[in-house]
Parts: structure tokens; C-alpha cells; sequence
């Protein structure tokens, strides 16, 4: 299966004027969420499953699990979608923002 860390990684660097980042399993990332009257800024994310390359290709939703309501931290031997379903943690889907 291809995964498209490596392609993504360099095109990305060359292209981006942001600062790099890299989509790593089980990686914690802080993201701004503000979708559906749902709003939270530098909220604690994790990534459980890297998109593929066609994925970040057609810019198509990333899926994430977000903290529940003031958890600053992924939870000790966390490492699937089902323990942090279980610690509270929530599924979401993040794209790009709108222009």
C-alpha cells in the first residue's frame, strides 16, 4: 500500500512556505478547528492512519482524532483509533481551509 510519505515529503518541502510538516502514524499535531459551530484553536490531535498519496493529491479530508474538552495529552499505551474512542477522544475530518 502506498502511503505517499516519501513523495509527500519531497514535493511538499519544495513547494511549502510554511514550516515542513510530516504525517507520521500515532504523531500529535495541534490543529484550528472550526467547522459546523464546533470552534477550537491549537486543539491536540492525533493522526492514526497516513492518508495515501492519491489522497493528498485530490486534497481530501484527512481523518484525525481530537482531545476531548481539556486533555493536554495522549493518553499512556495509546495506539489505535479504539483506545482513544475509549479514553474520550473523538474522530474528526480536517481539510484544507476555505479562500
Amino acid at each position: 500500500m502506498d502511503n505517499g510519505i516519501e513523495h509527500y515529503k519531497s514535493v511538499a518541502f519544495k513547494k511549502v512556505k510554511e514550516p515542513r510538516m510530516l504525517l507520521d502514524p500515532i504523531a500529535q499535531y495541534k490543529i484550528t478547528y472550526n467547522k459546523d459551530g464546533q470552534h477550537s484553536q491549537s486543539q491536540l490531535c492525533v493522526l492514526i492512519d497516513v492518508p495515501t498519496q492519491q489522497q493528498l493529491d485530490d486534497f481530501r479530508p484527512i481523518k484525525v482524532f481530537v482531545t476531548p474538552e481539556g486533555c493536554k495529552h495522549l493518553p499512556a499505551n495509546t495506539n489505535n483509533a479504539k483506545d482513544l474512542i475509549e479514553c474520550g477522544w473523538m474522530e474528526r475530518s480536517i481539510s484544507t481551509c476555505l479562500e
